[in-house]
């Protein structure tokens, strides 16, 4: 009786441990922004367009796994727009952002301390729209590529 014991929980845990996101994962871009066209770590453009100004300034994301993004926008000074807004200088000076990907809805939502954002696919521009700042539109397009350095 006692090796049973031992046989049936070896063998359940080998049945467990032996089990992968694979299985549940056929495609490996399902249920991540790869299936809207993006790459890891793969730098694309993102634009600012903002009712303020009439300058659209442009820089990029990299998504660099399946919950964090890295957004490279210029400094608002660079373009000549002045900008104090708590979320744009978090969006400034953060290394990563974490993000989450509701494939059902094809949205991306950012969370940062000063709120979230969240962005909508376009399927006819391919790209992923979203308010950003008080109608200033932040535009993400799949195979894009990034604008030069201001």
């Amino acid at each position: 009786m006692r090796n049973f014991s031992f046989a049936a929980l070896f063998l359940s845990t080998v049945a467990l441990t032996s089990c992968t996101k694979e299985a549940f994962f056929t495609e490996p871009a399902t249920g991540t922004v790869l299936e809207l066209g993006f790459a890891w770590n793969e730098a694309v453009e993102s634009c600012l367009d903002s009712d303020d100004h009439s300058a659209v300034y442009c820089g990029s994301v990299q998504w660099l796994d399946g919950t964090r993004m890295r957004l490279d926008l210029p400094s608002p000074e660079s373009v000549g727009h002045q900008v104090s807004d708590p979320m744009y200088d978090e969006v400034q000076t953060a290394q990563s952002i974490r993000y989450v990907y509701n494939p059902t809805s094809q949205t991306v939502t950012m969370f940062l301390d000063a709120g979230t954002v969240t962005l909508e696919w376009n399927a006819a521009l391919a790209c992923l729209e979203g308010d950003l700042l008080h109608r200033d539109y932040l535009t993400v397009c799949a195979g894009s590529t990034p604008a030069p350095a201001l």
